[in-house]
């Protein structure tokens, strides 16, 4: 019960943190609307001086998959992760988290929960909500059963995209600042993730790459429950569920040696 009530506390604080910076808040809504906006008078001006298909979907669906693409950003853990850790590991107070009863990926994952929270309630409903209001956004026909799967999916791309920013902050026990490293697997993720335009639109050679790669697992593997969009994979959930078990264990393992490394240099 302890482990729980200091959880909670880390997801707390990370929503009250979040609410001090009430510009910043109305600045990514308005990011999030001209991103949207962007995305719609697009790919509206394709479907009306192109065929209303692209490589046999329909520019409608297309739509839908890159406006929400653009809204997942605000949710999808990133950076955030990523700095939580490496931060901890580099200035030697990870070594205190030892003491703690609450393991560093919990203590994390509660800091992101919190954030998700807050930027679903205050950035992605309203940006949602004026879109709709504003904006002619497309409705594809979905029956409950998407609807299902797409909140399974969203989930386990929401626990893979931790899994894998929290192994880069578990990096810079190696390398020390893991900007680099960061920069490099956002270009990937938004590359063969599909987060900028779908997989199914990819030249046959990058569509092989993104489909065997963890990065479709985030982004295009739950959008496409939503747009009608093709698969590409048999079983696209149990390959996220797989995908969520490797970088788990790697994490367990690398965050080991980390931790025992910290520990003999003194923190």
């Amino acid at each position: 019960m302890f482990g729980i009530s200091r959880g909670f506390a880390y997801f707390l604080a990370s929503f009250k943190i979040s609410l001090r910076y009430r510009v910043n808040v109305w600045l990514q809504v308005l990011g999030a609307i001209i991103l949207v906006s962007i995305q719609y008078f697009l790919w509206e001006n394709i479907g009306n001086h192109n065929e209303s298909l692209l490589n046999g979907i329909e520019v409608n669906s297309i739509m839908l998959y890159v406006i929400f693409s653009r809204l997942l950003v605000f949710i999808i853990p990133g950076n955030g992760t990523t700095s939580f850790i490496s931060q901890k590991i580099l200035k030697g107070t990870i070594t205190v988290d030892l003491l703690r009863p609450v393991h560093i990926q919990v203590s994390a994952l509660c800091h992101e929960f919190g954030k998700l929270l807050f930027n679903s309630i205050f950035i992605l409903v309203p940006s949602i909500l004026i879109s709709i209001l504003f904006l002619d956004i497309p409705i594809v026909k979905v029956d409950v059963d998407q609807l299902l799967l797409f909140g399974l999916s969203i989930t386990l791309s929401y626990l893979l995209a931790f899994q894998m920013s929290f192994m880069i902050g578990v990096f810079s026990i190696w390398f020390g600042n893991v900007w680099g490293v960061r920069e490099f697997y956002e270009a990937l993720l938004m590359i063969f993730g599909g987060s900028l335009i779908p997989i199914s639109l990819y030249p046959t050679f990058f569509q092989m790459i993104a489909i065997y790669s963890p990065f479709q697992s985030i982004y295009f593997t739950p959008l496409t429950w939503i747009s009608n969009i093709d698969h590409f994979i048999d079983h696209p959930i149990v390959v996220q569920v797989c995908w969520l078990f490797i970088f788990g264990s790697l994490n367990h393992f690398l965050l080991r040696y980390a931790l025992r490394k910290a520990v003999i240099q003194g923190g």
